[in-house]
């Protein structure tokens, strides 16, 4: 899980950060002491869930609430505050949950499994495909696997076939590295979709995908990456 946090204390924040990099579901976490900042990062980079405090400089926790529910709608909110009159308007944008200070680790704790878990249950992460004049807003869960094409890539649903400037270095990076694989120079996959892993006579693989003909090759030494999940490690093929 990705973890934003925007907090103007010095020591709060580091007190928060400490805490979250200690929860073993976290896989990174960057923080801010101002929303503008946040804000231009989660633009651009994946964020499963911000955790906010209210006081804030250039504008307040509630505003910039309201302007990452604008970028992404389905993004986890927790406020971690000292006021307790903004309760409320913070649960009207659908917050998590609203922690007041000083508050207890564990309960950060247990709010952060509980994103977890509806993550992992959901797979709703949207990532945003760029093609040359539109943004597209994607469900990860729905990306079946993305190939490299020179300095581009196709991005491949059940549906679409997405030609993106972006490189293969920026989706290997903000999608769930227990659900997608580089299997190869030029490719990443998601396991979730794989039907099937055939041996090819070089010592290399293909790997085919449920619902669409595109095929992904997979070289030697990634193919035990594959074969790890419970999906696919019955119809891989012997050596």
């Amino acid at each position: 899980m990705f973890v934003a946090v925007c907090e103007d204390s010095t020591l709060e924040r580091v007190r928060i950060v400490d805490i979250l990099n200690s929860i073993d579901c976290i896989k990174h976490v960057v923080n801010f002491d101002e929303p503008t900042k946040l804000l231009n990062y989660f633009k651009s980079n994946r964020v499963d869930l911000v955790i906010l405090d209210i006081n804030l400089p250039t504008m307040n926790g509630i505003e910039a609430a309201r302007a990452i529910r604008r970028i992404d709608p389905e993004v986890f909110i927790v406020f971690v505050t000292g006021y307790d009159n903004f309760c409320l308007k913070a649960f009207s944008l659908y917050a998590t949950d609203y922690i007041l200070k000083p508050f207890n680790p564990d309960r950060l704790e247990r709010t952060i499994r509980r994103v977890y878990k509806s993550l992992d249950k959901q797979d709703n992460r949207i990532v945003e495909i760029k093609t040359q004049n539109v943004i597209y807003r994607v469900k990860q869960s729905e990306i079946i696997l993305i190939e490299k094409v020179l300095n581009r890539c196709n991005v491949y649903t059940e549906q679409f076939t997405f030609d993106v400037i972006t490189p293969l270095k920026y989706f290997e990076d903000i999608l769930d590295k227990d659900k997608f694989v580089r299997t190869h120079a030029g490719y990443l996959v998601n396991k979730d979709k794989i039907s099937k892993i055939e041996v090819n006579g070089n010592l290399s693989y293909t790997v085919y995908f449920n619902n669409i003909e595109k095929t992904a090759l997979v070289s030697r030494g990634k193919k035990d990456k594959l074969i790890e999940h419970k999906h696919t490690e019955k119809v891989v093929a012997g050596d």
